[in-house]
């Protein structure tokens, strides 16, 4: 979003639909070519790709541990 946000503002025909579809995610973040707009949409974006990045690692250690708990109960030693 930073960078379309700062090329929209360079060329107010670029990314425009880009950034009216994110503003419907991100309450504020609007087409508006101001630097306060583009840097509270990439602020947005951080903390989104940050909790989401968070849940996927939390849910890979738990499904990844799980397996591997599941393999170890099934080797059977002579």
């Amino acid at each position: 979003m930073l960078f379309v946000g700062l090329i929209h503002m360079a060329a107010p025909s670029y990314g425009g639909e880009f950034l009216r579809m994110m503003s419907s995610v991100y309450p504020g973040a609007d087409t508006a070519p101001t630097l306060g707009r583009v840097l509270l949409g990439t602020g947005y974006g951080l903390v989104d790709g940050f909790i989401g990045g968070y849940v996927f690692g939390v849910l890979y250690k738990v499904f990844a541990h799980a397996m591997t708990m599941s393999a170890n109960t099934t080797v059977s030693t002579k």
